[in-house]
């Protein structure tokens, strides 16, 4: 049995309409839905409003599955009920922006150079761990992401090898950096100072609320979004989803029926843009950006989307303080140099697409996928989609996976 909870009152005697509740719900690149839900409450019920908090747990449980505000409520006079919209929590990322103003306190908000280091590009040049970063969007936003399991160096976490002073290393999720410089110029088409942007309307119409940008992240790197379900609740986790899936026995399945998605043919294309000199995003002058890579496989009929000015850095191997490599730091020929660099790198040579991965599967690859619909399980969090039906009988979960065959 499962309990709605509004401003942690128990609503779920006044739920008139069963619903589907999202565990976890994402597109097929890995990039995060902030699902809604319509809930059908009875008139008799106390007075909901706008702003309200709700969650969906299992019955005595102090773990929601599901954590949301109320944007809506309108009352239907012929079921002589209120239809309550209620918004996920992560949708609030959608009120703040990519902008000095809305971020840059948070970045700073912390003593570790492995974090936030403000010569981490050369003197004048900060970076921003991209696990930092992650944070940072959640806590501006008022909730936590919790970022601990990426900040792990295991296999799951694992970006490519290099080489780099005459040995190899591996680089790790919490091995990427961003530059905070160039983060303010994210989704235009020029490199200039933060004012720049934040003044000329044509600039500042472009700027990306913080919901687009985690997603990005979560298609980049195929990261997983659920609520905790240990610990301290309503954290939201984030981790590096795998091809593992939750699969139960035959006598707890109701049933399962796997399709297959035929490859698309016609190959994939995209481009890389931005201005690999770091100077550029403190000048007062607007320099246009420089077509990094331009790749166009077979036909290039998919169109896989990069977002201007959007570059990963990588952290300096034996440094745990934020020093970051270069593009000047390599040389096809002979790998990564001791040098300091002060330009920038961006990983997809060297490591099958890595960031791209997901939206060119999503695009063109074979798949094969599987709905299951069994008894409520909170596995599954490396699903499609994984919907609770709140029926008191039958307690099922609907879930949705598919794999790459």
């Amino acid at each position: 049995m499962f309990s709605l909870k509004i401003n942690n009152v128990d609503y779920s005697n006044w739920l008139i309409r069963d619903t589907m509740v999202p565990v976890v719900n994402r597109n097929r690149d890995f990039t995060p839905i902030a699902s809604e839900l319509i809930l059908s409450l009875s008139e008799l019920t106390n007075h909901v409003s706008e702003g309200d908090d709700v969650t969906v747990q299992e019955y005595n449980s102090s773990y929601p599955f599901y954590w949301g505000t109320v944007s809506r409520v309108k009352r239907i006079h012929d079921t002589r009920a209120y239809d309550v919209t209620v918004q996920h929590k992560i949708n609030k990322l959608q009120k703040n922006f990519v902008t000095h103003n809305d971020l840059h306190a948070y970045f700073v908000d912390t003593n570790d150079l492995k974090k936030y280091n403000p010569i981490g590009i050369g003197t004048g040049y900060a970076t921003v761990q991209l696990i930092h970063l992650l944070s940072c969007l959640g806590e501006a936003s008022g909730f936590i992401f919790e970022t601990s399991g990426l900040d792990v160096k295991n296999e799951n976490n694992f970006i490519e090898e290099i080489t780099w002073s005459s040995a190899n290393h591996k680089i790790y999720i919490n091995d990427l950096y961003v530059s905070e410089d160039m983060l303010w110029c994210v989704n235009n088409n020029v490199a200039t100072k933060k004012g720049n942007i934040e003044l000329k309307s044509d600039y500042k119409s472009n700027v990306l609320n913080t919901f687009d940008l985690f997603q990005e992240i979560c298609s980049n790197l195929g990261l997983a979004v659920y609520l905790s379900q240990t610990g301290s609740p309503k954290r939201i986790m984030l981790f590096r989803a795998t091809e593992a899936v939750y699969s139960p026995s035959e006598d707890l399945t109701f049933s399962k029926v796997t399709t297959k998605r035929e490859p698309t043919p016609g190959g994939y294309s995209y481009k890389v843009n931005f201005n690999d000199e770091i100077s550029t995003y403190k000048s007062d002058t607007e320099h246009d950006l420089e077509e990094i890579e331009d790749v166009s496989i077979d036909e290039g009929k998919a169109t896989l989307t990069t977002i201007k000015n959007l570059a990963y850095l990588y952290q300096k191997p034996n440094s745990d303080d934020g020093d970051t490599l270069g593009i000047s730091d390599f040389a096809p020929s002979i790998g990564w140099s001791s040098k300091q660099g002060e330009k920038f790198i961006y990983p997809f040579e060297g490591n099958e697409l890595s960031m791209l991965r997901n939206k060119r599967n999503s695009s063109i690859s074979e798949h094969a996928i599987t709905d299951i619909r069994c008894p409520y399980n909170h596995g599954a969090l490396n699903s499609l989609s994984h919907f609770v039906d709140t029926n008191k009988l039958s307690k099922k979960s609907i879930i949705k996976y598919e794999v790459a065959v």
